[in-house]
């Protein structure tokens, strides 16, 4: 496997969206059998840094064409299902990217939709957009965290019921800050306390905050019931054996860890290959 030449500069993409296709295809095959309706959102659609005029190597072109295989596939296996999808970006210059590439893809049973704004300011429409049975599945892959990752923040996506997430956690960028008094209110708003980590070895400190973050997680309660379950899978710096960002899957449904450990076990032989 070679890592195509659009993503050269940002090998950690590649592998995301890896995960990302790999999961999708394989959830959406699962769970269509059993579904008339699908929505997938993508919070902080971009594009960003894309490489190619038809954004195949942006999360918005990689899932529009696993959703579209997996609408025919299901098709064929005599389930009619329409997706919906919802794109949303706050950049005027990513949506407006975003937008013309919408308008001039051809789609079938498939709706799209963009919203421009801040994710934090459209969360009430992102959920009115979903309305309360559909299953959705939610993409949180931000540039930044601020307004994002923190518990109150997710806390009104969380609670819907008949929902997944795969969330960026920006490892890197928590390790360094969640001992720095400037960040305190921060951390706590994140992990629920401020992580103590002196004394520990990396690995222990990488293994501490992940677990809080997860644990914080699932003590959101869906309001339609339901145990939630969290794992996560590390995404590796290209050139150095370090941890840049976790993508952290949670579910309600214990099949879900099952898949996306599968995902996740090919996603280690693509990020082997990336880097070496």
């Amino acid at each position: 496997m070679q890592v195509p030449e659009s993503y050269l500069g940002r090998e950690q993409a590649f592998v995301k969206h890896q995960l990302l296709e790999t999961y999708l295809l394989r959830l959406f095959m699962i769970i269509g059998p059993h579904q008339k309706n699908i929505r997938y959102v993508d919070c902080f659609s971009g594009p960003w840094q894309e490489g190619s005029d038809d954004l195949q190597d942006t999360s918005i072109g990689i899932a529009l064409k696993i959703i579209q295989k997996c609408r025919d596939g299901l098709k064929q296996m005599g389930r009619d299902v329409t997706f919906h999808t919802l794109f949303i970006e706050k950049d005027k210059n990513s949506f407006q990217k975003l937008q013309e590439f919408l308008s001039g893809v051809s789609l079938h049973g498939i709706s799209t939709t963009a919203l421009p704004g801040d994710f934090f300011d459209l969360r009430d429409s992102i959920l009115e957009w979903c309305g309360p049975d559909d299953f959705t599945f939610f993409f949180i892959d931000p540039k930044g965290w601020k307004n994002v990752v923190e518990i109150s923040t997710l806390a009104p996506l969380l609670r819907r019921s008949n929902s997944e997430f795969l969330i960026n956690f920006m490892y890197d960028f928590l390790l360094r800050s969640h001992s720095q008094d400037l960040f305190q209110e921060s951390m706590m708003a994140i992990f629920g306390e401020i992580p103590e980590t002196n004394g520990l070895t990396p690995e222990e400190k990488e293994y501490h905050l992940l677990s809080l973050y997860r644990n914080r997680l699932k003590e959101v309660l869906p309001a339609g019931g339901g145990r939630p379950r969290a794992v996560s899978v590390a995404v590796l710096k290209p050139t150095i054996d370090r941890t840049l960002y976790h993508l952290v899957y949670l579910t309600r449904h214990p099949k879900g860890i099952t898949v996306f450990k599968e995902a996740s076990e090919h996603l280690d032989l693509v990020q082997r290959l990336t880097r070496a």
